[in-house]
């Protein structure tokens, strides 16, 4: 029906109330009147239902006809958004009104039962036999039933036209005013948990700023000693590592530039490749015009090091990471792939119709998640993979150079 937790009347509109406002106009109009849900459901009872339709509806086949032909007004004011007069299964009038709050249809009004003056001769030519037989109802309380039915003049059908508006259009108000406030109750939830997130992350960050100068000095002091050793593949990776930990620490710039969280990211691969040797490789070709495009900070790494944790290091003979950068539409694309394990079809089969992706600590989930806050929802993380082959993981975001959101 709707993309708002699928809404109707039953979550929006208090059930007293929709039952006092139909009494109220039922006392008014002495015609039956019914709501129900979008889905054609009754919301409550049906008020001052006329007795033949209470006789019909006794029988299991006659009430299973009356609950479809309100789910037949229900459907054709549905796609119609129009109020309208309808044949019931028993050739009965009831004028059907839909209920629309935020242009979503939320259920209808249906006020009946009825025969018009000039059917007047259509009721008394009721087969009162043949409704016998069928709903196993005896043809004497059919008859008086019959005999009861209300049969009103066309000039009054603008009186129960207005009435039923005016039930519906109570419930679209009061419906109107439930959506607003749960849409802001889901903002105020959404943003308290993206602050919350954001402080987790502030927290880790300061975390690891503990004592920096105390590191960084003890890291430049062994890289000396590995250079006085003539170890400089050892000297190498201590600096690499220097430098990895200085920027990850002293990033302050939310939206560093494509081309710093890449070198960031060779920096994080050459120390793997000597862990690894050769069974660890990786090619990164992205065009210069995509290096001074900006992208949220830490989003690159904890794709790259799922990677190699996940796809390359359970492989017995290792494998390559891909990354390629492109520009598509005014959009940026970066693709990293991995020729790895791969991720079985039932875990991503799972993680797509969940709609989620894996969680990791700040892994692949949390930079979804930053990229669609930070954008909307057309952007942030695909992941396709065949088993045994490789990994794919597509990161879509927008092309932007100011720090202007």
């Amino acid at each position: 029906m709707n993309n708002f937790d699928n809404l109707d009347l039953n979550s929006l509109i208090d059930i007293e109330i929709i039952s006092k406002t139909q009494k109220q106009i039922c006392n008014l109009l002495d015609f039956s009147i019914a709501t129900t849900t979008f889905d054609g459901n009754l919301v409550d009872e049906v008020f001052n239902c006329i007795s033949f339709c209470k006789l019909i509806q006794s029988s299991p086949k006659g009430k299973a006809l009356c609950k479809k032909s309100k789910s037949t007004f229900n459907n054709t004011v549905s796609e119609s958004r129009q109020c309208g007069l309808y044949d019931c299964h028993m050739g009965l009038k009831n004028f059907t009104t839909p209920i629309i709050a935020n242009n979503l249809f939320l259920g209808s009004v249906i006020v009946g039962q009825f025969l018009l003056t000039d059917e007047e001769v259509k009721k008394k030519e009721f087969d009162v036999k043949k409704f016998s037989k069928k709903f196993n109802i005896s043809e004497n309380k059919l008859k008086d039933s019959i005999s009861k039915i209300p049969i009103i003049p066309k000039e009054r059908l603008s009186k129960i036209e207005e009435a039923s508006s005016l039930l519906a259009n109570s419930f679209s108000e009061r419906s109107i005013k439930c959506i607003t406030e749960k849409k802001l109750l889901r903002q105020t939830e959404e943003t308290s948990k993206f602050e919350n997130e954001s402080k987790k992350f502030q927290l880790k960050t300061l975390e690891a700023q503990i004592n920096p100068h105390f590191l960084f000095n003890t890291l430049n002091s062994i890289a000396r000693m590995a250079l006085f050793e003539n170890s400089p593949n050892t000297e190498e990776m201590i600096y690499c590592l220097s430098d990895l930990l200085r920027y990850n620490i002293k990033q302050t710039e939310e939206f560093p530039t494509i081309g710093d969280e890449l070198k960031n990211i060779e920096r994080y691969l050459f120390i793997q490749g000597i862990r690894y040797k050769d069974r660890l490789s990786y090619d990164i070709e992205v065009p210069d015009e995509v290096l001074n495009f900006r992208i949220p900070s830490m989003v690159l790494q904890p794709i790259v090091e799922n990677s190699i944790i996940h796809g390359i290091e359970p492989k017995v003979s290792g494998g390559k990471i891909y990354i390629i950068g492109e520009i598509d539409n005014e959009n940026i694309k970066i693709t990293i792939k991995d020729s790895g394990v791969g991720i079985s079809v039932e875990k991503l089969n799972s993680i797509l119709c969940n709609d989620s992706l894996p969680s990791n600590g700040l892994g692949t989930k949390s930079s979804h998640n930053r990229l669609v806050s930070y954008f909307g929802s057309n952007y942030g993380l695909n992941i396709s993979s065949t088993k045994n082959v490789e990994t794919v993981v597509e990161i879509k975001l927008p092309c932007f150079k100011e720090l202007v959101l």
